[in-house]
């Protein structure tokens, strides 16, 4: 089989695999994208479950009279978390689904042309089962009914209705106003099952990545991504951390509304804001340790294959030059043979320098950057911009 046909045979087999094509949530956003082309029918459904999650609530609070002024504690307009999880998290969780979708479909497809061919039916029997485990829709049914239950088991401990959100609840009969009726039966089920859909997409990943670490790779000891040709698992991570962008602003409008309403300050949520910085891009990169027992058996391996290779290649260089009789009619000034001895030198130091751990350091302090942008409006609740600004300048030029 030619190379053009192997490609050809890989796309054919990837055509219809996704993460994200599948499943209960995405077939029935699929309705509304209708006969328009994928990039638009996107853009579409994010709107619409945006505006079907958001704008009922502003209608009910309006006819409530909720909406605005002073007959609530914290009014329908003033309430930042509602407005960040509909209008900000919603449609973002779904327009993020292409770009993690590209970079998973790419994990596999590389993946393929790096095990050996022994384990190519296995991991064929893998992309079928990742195919049928995304396309399920037993998981979310049941995150969905385990939410209605506790909602109604729970009832009358429901945090909302010791909260200062009127426009949703009065709090001493735990009664729920009409904008609290499709909060907690549409709007919110929906927001979780949005969540627990990205979630239980990371967990398909996690089971793909501990069923492909236990395969045979052809590593590449001299690859200068110094991971053995391993370090494109990190884009995968990478990918998923854009999505956490998503409960990064959900969380910062939580603490927002702390600061702004509970008479709380900013730093109460310091060490909150730095753990969560910090764990979730372990909690994303981790799984790449199960690589490790592969990385360490193929470091060995390639030290003690190139160390034999540079020690017989450096043996003969020093008997002909060093200890032999000088060669004749072959001078040392200007020989290939020291220009040899470099070049297999250097190419030991790759080897020598392979990670242990197929991580790529500067993809993980990105995703740290990124996890916390959505937290950076919240230095404003403490400072003006002035004296943001003020405090930069200072640090940067130590005036």
């Amino acid at each position: 089989m030619t190379e053009s046909q192997k490609d050809s045979s890989a796309s054919d087999k990837y055509k219809d695999f996704s993460l994200v094509s599948g499943g209960l949530l995405y077939d029935l956003m699929a309705k509304i994208r209708g006969n328009d082309t994928k990039k638009y029918g996107q853009w579409r459904r994010a709107i619409f479950f945006a505006l079907l999650t958001w704008l009922p609530l502003l209608i009910l609070a309006l006819i409530d009279g909720t909406m605005i002024g002073d007959k609530t504690d914290i009014n329908f307009w003033e309430d930042i978390t509602i407005h960040i999880r509909f209008l900000f998290v919603v449609p973002f969780l779904i327009l993020v689904e292409k770009t993690i979708d590209e970079s998973f479909v790419d994990f596999f497809k590389t993946t393929e042309r790096i095990i050996s061919r022994d384990n190519q039916k296995i991991f064929d029997r893998l992309v079928g089962t990742i195919d049928r485990m995304s396309n399920s829709y037993i998981p979310e049914i049941i995150i969905l009914v385990s939410i209605y239950l506790i909602i109604i088991l729970r009832w009358n401990d429901l945090p909302i209705f010791n909260s200062s959100r009127e426009f949703l609840a009065q709090p001493n009969v735990n009664k729920l106003s009409p904008a609290g009726w499709y909060y907690f039966f549409v709007s919110f089920p929906f927001y979780l099952l949005m969540v627990f859909r990205w979630i239980w997409r990371w967990m398909i990943w996690f089971y793909s990545l501990v069923r492909i670490s236990r395969l045979r790779f052809k590593i590449e000891a001299l690859h200068a991504d110094k991971m053995g040709g391993l370090g494109y698992l990190n884009l995968v991570p990478l990918a998923f951390t854009f999505l956490f962008l998503a409960p990064s602003a959900g969380l910062a409008a939580s603490f927002g509304m702390e600061i702004l309403y509970d008479g709380k300050s900013l730093n109460q949520y310091y060490i909150e804001i730095l753990m969560y910085g910090l764990a979730v891009p372990i909690i994303l990169y981790s799984p790449l340790l199960f690589f490790a027992p592969m990385m360490k058996k193929a470091m060995s391996r390639s030290i003690h294959q190139f160390g034999d290779l540079l020690t017989r290649h450096n043996n003969d260089y020093y008997e002909k030059w060093i200890t032999g009789p000088p060669p004749k009619g072959d001078q040392l000034l200007g020989s290939v043979d020291n220009s040899s001895l470099s070049d297999i030198n250097g190419s030991y130091g790759p080897v020598q320098g392979t990670k242990l751990v197929p991580l790529n350091y500067k993809m993980i302090f990105t995703s740290i950057i990124l996890i916390l942008l959505p937290f950076i409006p919240l230095i404003f609740t403490s400072f003006s911009g002035n004296e943001v600004l003020i405090k930069l300048i200072e640090t940067l030029f130590g005036s």
